[in-house]
């Protein structure tokens, strides 16, 4: 086979990139023997490394194509016949200074990142400029590492297949639902929780969880997810790693466009609030615009339609 050396250059967050997953997985199924990877530097570990090559976007090869007096210092752009990039559409020296650096007859294409529409989900959006049709389940790489790891955490920790993994935050205090900790002090009354936390999220309210699971790194928060099979969280890009990682659970949308954003993979459902509270202002995703009860109550029915048994181990610790 001819050798076929592609670069993607792609700037989003974590859901972001969970939503671009099947384009790559696309462009490797169609025959491309080389795919190296511009992203932002946690995110190489949903990539298995035996298909992809890694490189973050704050390389200063890659960071040099945003400056207004760029030179080339080497021949790295040289070695791929096509450039895809998601990133630099609207900078003005980015298109010019990426010709300058790759070779004359390379297939070199800068796309806009933000050309969401409703109705249109981000992974269709992707995948559209590059005319590909794509499955809406890609499961990202775990490596054995993250999966060891997630089986002794489970074992140390009392944690069993079927408990709940919350995760109360977002990219933006907008998104985070107000009812998450008297939700999950409402489950724990027969189940076990565990809450992930990220380095901007805080632990206050959520002193009744078994277990915290405090900035953990991609791919084994992947594999407790996977493990744990439960989920409830907000419109997230840990919402989405936990659809892709299989889990069943619910996904609780304020405002955002939720046929853009909705975690895709079939197991997730999206639940949206109602609009503004008139009492708690606009900027609140508060309990009157999503009650404690109805999570509740949708959780329970989606437990049971996966069949996933009750957390009993409760009794174990209390």
């Amino acid at each position: 086979m001819t050798s076929d050396h592609t670069l993607i250059l792609f700037p989003g967050a974590l859901g972001d990139m969970l939503c671009f997953l099947p384009t790559l997985a696309s462009l490797r199924n169609g025959g491309r023997t080389e795919i190296t990877v511009a992203a932002r530097d946690p995110l190489h570990q949903l990539l298995d490394p035996a298909h992809f090559r890694f490189v973050s976007l704050d390389d200063r090869r890659i960071a040099s194509l945003f400056s207004t007096h760029f030179s080339p210092e080497d021949r790295y752009f040289h070695a791929f016949d096509h450039v895809f990039s998601w990133t630099g559409s609207a900078d003005p020296h980015f298109h010019s200074n990426l010709r300058k650096a790759t070779r004359p007859n390379t297939d070199l294409r800068v796309f806009n990142f933000q050309s969401f529409r409703s109705g249109h989900h981000a992974i269709d959006t992707f995948a559209a400029p590059l005319g590909l049709r794509v499955p809406h389940t890609v499961r990202p790489y775990r490596s054995t590492e993250a999966n060891q790891w997630a089986l002794k955490w489970a074992e140390s920790t009392g944690i069993s297949r079927g408990s709940l993994v919350i995760h109360p935050g977002s990219g933006s205090r907008r998104k985070n639902w107000h009812g998450m900790a008297a939700f999950a002090e409402r489950w724990r009354r027969s189940n076990r929780v565990t809450v992930l936390l990220g380095p901007a999220d805080s632990a206050d309210g959520f002193s009744a969880c078994d277990t915290v699971l405090r900035e953990q790194t991609v791919d084994r928060v992947a594999a407790v997810l996977s493990y744990c099979q439960l989920y409830v969280g907000n419109d997230s890009g840990i919402s989405h790693l936990a659809s892709a990682a299989g889990c069943h659970g619910l996904a609780l949308f304020a405002d955002t466009d939720a046929t853009i954003w909705s975690p895709s993979g079939g197991n997730m459902e999206t639940l949206r609030a109602k609009p503004s509270c008139h009492s708690c202002g606009p900027q609140q995703f508060c309990i009157h615009r999503l009650s404690i009860e109805h999570v509740e109550q949708k959780l329970y029915l989606l437990r049971e339609r996966a069949h996933l048994r009750r957390d009993d181990s409760q009794s174990r610790v209390d």
